[in-house]
C-alpha cells in the first residue's frame, strides 16, 4: 500500500465520522482541478521547500478550495511530513475509496473504432452484473491497435474482447501446443 493510500483512507475514514464525506468529497474535487495547474503540482514535489513554505503551501490550497477542517488537517499532516508530493495521488485515492462506497465503477473502455450505443449499453449492462455495482462509469478511448472489439479496465482486472488480443492469445496456445510437441 503507498503512503498516498494509507493517507486517503485514513481521511476517508475520519471524514466518515466526522460526517463530512459530501464536504470533503467537493473540496478534493476542486483541488484536484487546481492540481492539474502545472506549476502548482511541480511546488509540490520541489525538494527546496522549507518545512514552513510547505506548511503555507498546505494552508494555503486548503483556504483556496474551503475545505472542512478535516481536510486542513490532513493537508497539514502531509506538509509536516514532507509528502505533499503524494497529493495527487492521495485524492485520486480518496475520490474512489468514495466511489466505491457509493457503488460507482468507473471502466475505461478502449476499443478500435467508436463505440455505438447498444455496445455502451451491453458493456455497461454486462459490467454491472459482474460487479454488482450500482452505478457503471464509461471512460471511452479509441485504440487503433486493438484492430477491432475493445478492452476495458476496471477493479484492477481487464477484459480484452479485442482483435489483436484474440490474436496473441491463440499465437500464445499454438507456440505452446508447438513446444510441447517438440519436448515429447
Amino acid at each position: 500500500m503507498t503512503a498516498a493510500t494509507r493517507y486517503a483512507k485514513a481521511l476517508f475514514a475520519l471524514t466518515a465520522e466526522h460526517k463530512q464525506q459530501a464536504a470533503v468529497t467537493a473540496a478534493v474535487q476542486a483541488l484536484g482541478t487546481a492540481l492539474s495547474d502545472s506549476a502548482l503540482a511541480t511546488s509540490l514535489a520541489n525538494p527546496r521547500l522549507t518545512p514552513a513554505q510547505r506548511s503555507q503551501l498546505a494552508a494555503g490550497m486548503a483556504k483556496a478550495v474551503q475545505a472542512p477542517q478535516v481536510l486542513a488537517n490532513t493537508l497539514g499532516v502531509l506538509a509536516a511530513n514532507n509528502r505533499l508530493a503524494c497529493l495527487p495521488a492521495m485524492l485520486s485515492a480518496y475520490l474512489a475509496l468514495t466511489d466505491s462506497a457509493s457503488g460507482i465503477t468507473h471502466v475505461q473502455v478502449s476499443s478500435a473504432a467508436p463505440l455505438t450505443a447498444a455496445q455502451r449499453t451491453s458493456i455497461t449492462q454486462t459490467i454491472q452484473r459482474y460487479t454488482k455495482s450500482a452505478d457503471i462509469r464509461l471512460n471511452e478511448s479509441l485504440d487503433a491497435r486493438l484492430k477491432g472489439g475493445f478492452r476495458a479496465f476496471f477493479g484492477g482486472q481487464v477484459w480484452d474482447a479485442s482483435l489483436a488480443g484474440s490474436i496473441a492469445r491463440l499465437e500464445t496456445r499454438l507456440r505452446n501446443a508447438i513446444n510441447q510437441r517438440h519436448s515429447q
